[in-house]
């Protein structure tokens, strides 16, 4: 293999493993997963504060059906009072009656109350079942997803040691100068190695002299007169 050659594959190998390295950045930090974690989390605190909503609404319906059996006892016993033939006077008979009037209405308000309440708890009811299959299918798919995140990772992190090894071996082909040089033009221009198609550097897409194109056909490394990249020429 070439000199210009091994340079080729070096700069391929270096950059599929930054792009891996890459793509085990994104896997590690799992933003779409943290945010159904939050998601989720939400979801679980929803459904706890709905549940004391529904405790609270429930004892709420029974003080009001405590409070309306007393009414309606004490309506009954106010009903005996007034029919039971027993009023002998105007005054009391008149008390009586506004006594059963306002306590009609009372039992009135405490059943609309009461009816309200009945309506909130289905509601709250309806709402805690929904909030808890929408908690346990997200909790689901976190599991999903983080088994597969822990999957992808291992591939990539194979692919990563793969990738290394092969860059190593590589590099214990090329010599220090050429690595040197290599190295140098790296860290001026963002791919160090350039190609020649139809005797044109794809780099600067500039022309190649011949004498160039020459050196690069007798296997020795040539630098682009314009760009200052590596050239090489594929067979």
């Amino acid at each position: 293999m070439k000199i210009t050659e091994q340079l080729w594959r070096l700069q391929e190998l270096e950059e599929q493993l930054k792009e891996a390295n890459n793509q085990k950045k994104i896997f590690m930090g799992g933003k779409e997963i943290q945010g159904n974690i939050q998601e989720h989390k939400n979801l679980k605190r929803q459904y706890e504060e709905t549940k004391l909503s529904i405790d609270t609404k429930k004892i709420d319906i029974k003080r009001l059906e405590q409070l309306l059996e007393v009414m309606n006892a004490k309506k009954e016993e106010n009903r005996g009072n007034l029919y039971g033939g027993k009023i002998n006077d105007l005054k009391q008979l008149g008390i009586l009656l506004k006594d059963q009037e306002k306590m009609e209405a009372e039992v009135s308000e405490i059943e609309k109350e009461l009816l309200r309440a009945i309506e909130l708890l289905e509601e709250y009811e309806k709402n805690s079942e929904e909030t808890y299959d929408g908690e346990r299918k997200l909790g689901s798919q976190i599991k999903k997803m983080l088994s597969d995140r822990q999957k992808n990772i291992e591939t990539i992190e194979k692919t990563v040691e793969d990738l290394t090894h092969q860059i190593e071996e590589i590099k214990a082909l090329i010599s220090k100068k050429e690595m040197d040089l290599y190295e140098y033009i790296k860290t001026r221009k963002n791919r160090p190695v350039a190609q020649i198609n139809e005797d044109i550097c794809t780099g600067c897409n500039m022309d190649v002299p011949l004498m160039t194109i020459t050196l690069l056909r007798k296997g020795e490394i040539a630098t682009c007169d314009n760009c200052g990249r590596i050239l090489h020429k594929s067979e």
